[in-house]
């Protein structure tokens, strides 16, 4: 006889595994076939679980995802809306934000429409949560019953966000009220995406726009990563001064699309400090890794000395010796080769812009976005989103099938 508690704990502990594995996945890069394996396995364990009659229950903030994940993929979750969305609020367990959307990353925001438009519309929770749920989603969500801004005066996180990804948006009845905001450090994501849609509008105050918000908050990596997304090149030196001062990793300077980056990254294969964050960016620029080598160093001797890393040093007379740069400590501790660098860029055009060894294109990215996910790939869907007419959702982790659905018709 089948024990069926030992059955639902078995099934309950591998979808947190699992939950847990594609968290850690995430945070890295990798490509769909990887995210899609593990959301099918996850899926089989969610399935399982929603036929079993225990409650749903939301009590622990650690399972949260998980019950979420299950409650979605029951047949009363599209059924019967107006119960779910009560009881999810009654539950509070939109206290709990960035787990609500890591489910509804995993289950589709197609089943979670009905649900999500139900509590706007009937104004189940507080105003502050509503404009970041819509801010999530928009333009899939439409926030008719929350209050608009009035005389361009903000008052919730989020309502920029909303706005600006709506198609009807008009970017000079907020350019002002945008303007006073910045340096309020709650709406950095709302002055993100207000600067991409004047991006993706081509608007003439775009790049002054950017400009003061990086002149009164120089080290926001909001700023920073729109004036990546910008594309634009006025912006190149001071991209590189905060990987230098490490607001930003370097890899990311690959989205950009300025030749300039290819002549920084030589400059950055140098230093000890950035030597692993400027191969990771070469490669991505040229699709060429760079050649490893171990490096180590004499105790008490001169880190610039090696810097190079055209060799390994050992101590006088077989003493100690130590790893320096980034990866000291590190038990690899190799050291991308300068030398190496340099000979490849001699056969490169340093006029051109690089992604993966061909000219930068936007086109080479909506490519990419059809399979990539995880680290830097939700940068890539904004890029994309900034240089195109469509007006497509950003959704960077939600199901592969989905993703492509939302890019077709900016790939075709």
């Amino acid at each position: 006889m089948i024990n069926q508690d030992l059955l639902f704990q078995k099934h309950l502990a591998g979808a947190e595994s699992l939950i847990n594995r594609r968290a850690r996945l995430l945070k890295k890069a990798c490509n769909g076939a990887q995210h899609q394996a593990t959301r099918q396995k996850l899926i089989g364990h969610l399935s399982y679980l929603g036929d079993f009659p225990n409650e749903i229950d939301f009590t622990d903030a650690k399972t949260i995802t998980c019950q979420l994940c299950v409650l979605a993929l029951q047949p009363r979750f599209s059924r019967e809306v107006e119960r779910v969305a009560t009881e999810l609020t009654e539950a509070n367990v939109f206290d709990h934000l960035t787990l609500v959307f890591e489910a509804i990353d995993i289950t589709g925001f197609t089943l979670w429409k009905a649900v999500l438009q139900y509590i706007i519309l009937r104004s189940l929770l507080p105003d502050d949560v509503s404009w970041k749920l819509v801010a999530r989603f928009s333009p899939l969500l439409e926030p008719s019953s929350l209050v608009s801004p009035t005389k361009g005066v903000l008052f919730y996180p989020g309502q920029l966000s909303a706005l600006a990804c709506q198609s009807t948006f008009v970017v000079d009845s907020m350019l002002n009220p945008a303007f006073q905001l910045i340096g309020e450090q709650a709406f950095e994501a709302d002055l993100y995406w207000f600067a991409l849609r004047l991006n993706k509008s081509g608007h003439h105050q775009t790049s002054e726009f950017m400009r003061r918000w990086l002149d009164v908050v120089p080290g926001s990596p909001w700023a920073l990563r729109a004036s990546i997304v910008s594309g634009r090149a006025e912006f190149a030196s001071a991209l590189h001064q905060a990987v230098k001062n490490e607001n930003i990793e370097a890899v990311e300077l690959a989205l950009h699309g300025c030749p300039e980056h290819l002549v920084f990254c030589l400059e950055l294969l140098k230093l000890p400090r950035f030597n692993k964050q400027a191969a990771e960016l070469w490669e991505r620029l040229t699709a060429t890794p760079l050649t490893k080598r171990a490096r180590i160093q004499t105790v008490g001797s001169n880190s610039d000395a090696d810097a190079s890393g055209d060799h390994v040093s050992t101590s006088n007379g077989g003493g100690n010796v130590e790893k320096v740069g980034d990866d000291a400590g590190d038990e690899v501790g190799e050291w991308a080769c300068p030398d190496d660098a340099e000979k490849q860029y001699r056969q490169l055009d340093p006029s051109l812009a690089y992604w993966r060894g061909q000219p930068f294109s936007q086109k080479a990215l909506v490519i990419e976005s059809l399979h990539s996910y995880g680290a830097h790939s939700e940068r890539m869907l904004h890029t994309v989103w900034a240089h195109c007419q469509t007006n497509f959702v950003c959704l960077p982790n939600e199901p592969n099938r989905q993703r492509q659905a939302r890019l077709k018709e900016v790939a075709t």
